[in-house]
């Protein structure tokens, strides 16, 4: 049985963490410093960073990332070996592509054999359009009318090692997240799968992770919902038998504490 993974999605505009909807509307959160605390503090097992204007702060992101000891990828308009090389030094571990693999895949292929497919990871925004979802470019608000698993699985021999799927129509409103197209491309495809727009309850996250091979990634359960971490690694805990356990000890005497036999006073 797979161990589940908790995911956690920042977005990033004019250096800000934002909860974004419809990649339309962007409505702003707080600091990426103080936001990576807590999600680090809360007990997620990765964090992904994702820049939507393909700006950021490197010295802020530097700053930000001291102390936070999981896999963390970032993606933001990255294109040249040398910011790759200051991304790794500061504990980036992988890097998303975005437009980069839709303009120059050729580019993506050669940074697979330079860095390993393990550290590609292909970021792809889908959008529903007369019943059939495809690609979607958000800066030229533009949709691909190209079978979606074949755009996907071009990628995937380009050296993507992992995806992360965004359900543009979904982004932000919790309106569920896409089980059965998630179902479909992660049985196409023998990489790494990761899905994100629409999550709206804990148990919604569950019975994703059940029904699919993919993983969820969850950003406003974070921002608006308290105790979202622990109540999802209860859950997950309960289904599972196993997560990774917190550094920080906010659970005391409480179900998950229960659950592990533990008693840490």
């Amino acid at each position: 049985m797979r161990s589940p993974r908790l995911i956690a999605i920042v977005y990033l505009k004019n250096e800000l963490v934002v909860q974004s909807e419809n990649f339309s509307t962007y409505y702003p959160i707080g600091s990426l410093n103080k936001t990576l605390e807590y999600l680090y503090k809360w007990g997620v097992d990765e964090i992904i960073i994702l820049s939507i204007d393909g700006n950021y702060n490197y010295k802020i992101l530097k700053e930000s990332l001291k102390g936070i000891h999981l896999p963390v990828t970032f993606g933001g308009n990255v294109r040249t070996n040398e910011e790759i090389q200051k991304l790794l030094d500061i504990g980036v571990d992988k890097v998303s592509f975005n437009q980069l693999l839709k303009k120059k895949p050729e580019e993506i292929y050669n940074f697979s054999k330079l860095y390993g497919k393990q550290f590609i990871v292909g970021s792809v925004d889908v959008k529903k359009f007369k019943g059939k979802y495809y690609e979607y470019d958000y800066n030229k608000k533009k949709i691909f009318q190209i079978n979606l698993l074949q755009s996907i699985k071009k990628y995937q021999k380009y050296g993507v090692g992992e995806f992360i799927i965004n359900f543009v129509d979904n982004d932000g409103i919790g309106n569920n997240i896409n089980i059965d197209v998630s179902k479909k491309i992660a049985s196409n495809i023998n990489v790494p799968l990761i899905v994100c727009g629409g999550a709206k309850s804990i148990d919604e996250l569950v019975e994703f992770y059940k029904k699919t091979n993919a993983n969820p990634a969850v950003g406003n359960l974070f921002h608006h919902f308290e105790n979202s971490a622990r109540l999802i690694k209860e859950q997950l805990l309960s289904k599972y038998n196993e997560i990774r356990d917190p550094e920080y000890k906010f659970y005391k005497k409480n179900n998950l504490e229960k659950i592990l036999g533990r008693n840490e006073n």
